[in-house]
């Protein structure tokens, strides 16, 4: 983005709508006078593996920042847009005779779940924008390797 041009990568268009002169292009994560804050909660599935995972959640935080974007951890009055990754299922509770190592793992998948679920109400509650994974990738043009 320069003073009088700006450029990007058009990666996809449809046959019957082409990019024509004019065409507002833009990226939700960028704007060259405001930085947007964001909460990001949740693991990501970019690559369409079936597995969402911690690195894509690194991957989404990256390209947030890469945009120009800030991250927080928390949610707060100040934060613009919620990116929601795969919502965590809810752990049933290990039977009364299992091992500690099991009821460890319990209480670490019950608080994920519970984080995200507090997250997604709050945001709820606060009005803020909620962005699924996609909607996320349609705002800011991402296309992962394997889709290009």
């Amino acid at each position: 983005v320069g003073d009088d041009t700006s450029e990007c990568r058009i990666v996809e268009q449809e046959a019957d709508d082409p990019i024509a002169a004019n065409d507002l292009v833009a990226n939700l994560a960028f704007d060259p006078v405001r930085t947007y804050v964001f909460v990001v909660e949740g693991n990501f599935d970019l690559h369409n593996t079936g597995r969402p995972s911690a690195a894509g959640t690194e991957e989404v935080k990256a390209l947030i920042k890469r945009f120009g974007g800030k991250i927080e951890d928390e949610l707060t009055i100040q934060t613009d847009f919620v990116v929601m990754g795969r919502e965590p299922a809810k752990p049933q509770p290990p039977g009364e005779a299992a091992q500690p190592h099991v009821w460890k793992v319990f209480r670490d998948q019950l608080k994920e779940y519970e984080r995200y679920t507090q997250v997604k109400v709050l945001a709820q509650s606060m009005n803020k924008p909620i962005l699924n994974t996609n909607a996320f990738m349609a705002f800011t043009g991402y296309m992962s390797a394997e889709t290009h």
